[in-house]
């Protein structure tokens, strides 16, 4: 919404700046100003089709100016308001799109590496976690603590896979709270879960 009303205030002073003198109307420099602020705050939010849309406004916008320019021709004010507000409405669409598309495939990550019943990252999560630790040589100072619940099966035979999944899900709050922010724990698998605990050796 803050970047659909300054647009609007960005395009509404060259167009009354036009009312008032003619040169201003005239020039295009004054109409590309109008498409500044957009851009910034499509760049700087990472709206890349947005950012793009509207730098290709600008080039246009220069463009057709270059060309009456040399046919000796003049700008029309209310032609340049509809070309601008045009791109900057297109811009605003895609820049939304874009954020709309981005928070759907993070959606979709989020729940491919997360595990349903316990919320705690999955076996793909962890190990894209642990890989990541080599990968940056942190080798020393690097333990995987390993937990197999004893008995569950039997548990689960005895009172039933729901009442497993309560023992499951306070086994994973209590992993957590007691896993230090600079490591991770997960569910590896059925009654297994891992703690990959990074700046730790085997005596911390």
């Amino acid at each position: 919404m803050r970047a659909v009303i300054i647009s609007i205030a960005a395009l509404a002073v060259p167009f009354l700046a036009s009312q008032w003198s003619t040169e201003a109307s005239n020039s295009v420099l004054v109409w590309v100003v109008a498409l500044i602020p957009a851009f910034l705050l499509a760049y700087y939010r990472g709206w890349q089709g947005a950012a793009t849309a509207l730098a290709a406004a600008m080039a246009t916008l220069a463009s057709s100016n270059v060309v009456l320019v040399l046919r000796g021709g003049s700008l029309d004010e209310l032609w340049l308001l509809g070309l601008i507000s045009g791109f900057i409405a297109l811009s605003l669409g895609l820049g939304w799109l874009s954020e709309a598309l981005h928070a759907k495939r993070e959606a979709a990550e989020l729940v491919a590496l997360t595990d349903e019943l316990t919320a705690l990252p999955n076996r793909r999560r962890i190990r894209m976690y642990l890989d990541q630790l080599l990968a940056e040589g942190r080798r020393e100072q690097l333990a995987i603590v390993l937990f197999d619940l004893d008995n569950f099966k039997a548990y689960n035979d005895d009172h039933g896979h729901p009442a497993g999944d309560v023992i499951l899900c306070k086994f994973a709050e209590v992993l957590t709270a007691v896993t230090p922010a600079t490591g991770m724990a997960a569910r590896y698998g059925g009654e297994e879960f891992m703690a990959v605990l990074s700046y730790c050796d085997e005596r911390s």
